[in-house]
């Protein structure tokens, strides 16, 4: 059952904030600290949540205000992105991430800087490579998260000794030992409180082999690792129907939360990533999608999206276009079809006369996701993004609640 919370009536400025500077120089195992004045906002805010955490992230774009962030909904907020060139200094929206962390810290939510994204990984390759340049990019983190609040550091680096991004550099060999160090540093200039995060595909980390059997070491530097349960496969790059974020299959939630912890990282490290959007096929011919894990129906092409790829909708859409329906949004509206497959817990949109299908994530197939999140006593729960959801009452956000509260609360 979805939980909707009240929202309190605190403010805090993002002035009341600790004042602590730190400095690494290459070589150097010492970082140099100035004391920590004590604040009232560092020692009451605990992610307004008494059980798991629910993540977000939100895109630095005019799609959605921070101003129109639900905060109350959300143990942890995080800012996509920051990206950095060759010369390794940080970019982002000063304005957006100041204003973000004001209203965030009102509502007691934590604030996280994220760093990467699908377009934004091309350098960390080189950087994690160079002790010089991990010294700067450290020092970049610790500027921001002095001087604007914030609470953590996310890396979404997409992917570590893995090509990515048409035009990302990976070294498969020294990625993933050259990431530890830099955990490492960053972690011992960090102030305790301050939380350290990766976005991670469903397979651990790649060595010169392929995904490593043991990853236990990073399991010392970081608060969590959020695993991207998503674009496990899409009409652009996949040539048989199937789910985006299935809970089983091969590649899946299931799948992904035993791989992660087979190579040593806890399970309460772990949060479970789900999409607010789906993707969109036209089939070959048109007669209904089988249902047996929505995976053997041959594609024709990729169908037209609503949003910023050509096949992808965001949930939004499918509601103010009138495709779904109902308080729970598991009707559809003719001549589409709303179906749900009971195998990988992902529900799915078919079109008869246009030969398509879509398939994406609803409140019913999010709160299976939840449930099984609870199940195994993970971390919590992550998605992308905010702006996705129907934003007149945030029935996809709304869903994802119950995973911070105990069942008999």
């Amino acid at each position: 059952m979805a939980v909707i919370l009240s929202k309190p009536h605190l403010r805090f400025s993002h002035q009341v904030c600790y004042n602590r500077r730190l400095r690494y120089t290459a070589g150097s195992s010492q970082y140099k600290r100035r004391p920590s004045s004590s604040s009232p906002l560092f020692s009451k805010m605990s992610g307004n949540t008494c059980g798991k955490l629910v993540i977000g992230y939100w895109s630095d774009n005019e799609s959605l205000s921070y101003k129109k962030i639900p905060f109350e909904y959300l143990t942890h907020i995080s800012y996509a992105f920051g990206t950095f060139g060759a010369d390794y200094k940080l970019q982002f929206g000063k304005d957006s991430l100041e204003g973000l962390t004001q209203c965030a810290h009102a509502y007691f939510t934590k604030v996280i800087f994220s760093i990467g994204g699908w377009g934004g990984s091309k350098y960390f390759s080189p950087m994690v490579a160079d002790s010089a340049a991990r010294a700067r990019f450290v020092n970049n983190c610790l500027d921001i998260v002095e001087k604007y609040c914030i609470d953590g550091i996310d890396l979404d680096w997409e992917y570590p000794g893995r090509f990515g991004n048409a035009d990302t550099i990976f070294d498969p060999v020294n990625d993933t030992p050259n990431l530890l160090l830099l955990l490492q540093e960053l972690r011992a200039a960090l102030p305790a409180e301050k939380e350290i995060s990766l976005a991670v595909r469903v397979a651990p980390f790649d060595g010169s082999n392929g995904p490593l059997s043991d990853v236990s070491q990073f399991a010392d530097y970081i608060d969590r690792l959020n695993i991207m349960v998503y674009d496990m496969s899409g009409p652009s790059w996949s040539p048989k129907t199937a789910s985006s974020a299935p809970m089983r299959d091969a590649r899946s939630a299931m799948s992904a939360f035993e791989a992660w912890t087979s190579a040593g990282i806890p399970v309460t490290k772990l949060c479970l990533g789900v999409p607010f959007y789906g993707y969109a096929w036209i089939l070959l011919d048109g007669d209904s999608p089988s249902t047996n894990g929505i995976s053997n129906d041959y594609v024709q092409g990729v169908a037209p999206g609503e949003t910023v790829y050509p096949d992808s909708w965001d949930f939004r859409d499918l509601v103010a276009q009138g495709i779904l329906a109902g308080p729970k949004y598991d009707q559809a509206t003719a001549p589409w079809r709303r179906g749900y497959d009971n195998f990988t817990k992902t529900a799915y949109l078919w079109n008869r006369l246009t030969k398509q299908f879509i398939t994406y994530d609803d409140p019913t197939s999010l709160e299976a996701k939840v449930n099984y999140a609870k199940s195994i006593g993970s971390a919590g729960m992550m998605f992308w993004e905010l702006k996705c959801d129907d934003q007149t009452n945030w029935p996809l956000l709304n869903s994802l609640q119950s995973i911070r509260y105990d069942d008999e609360a």
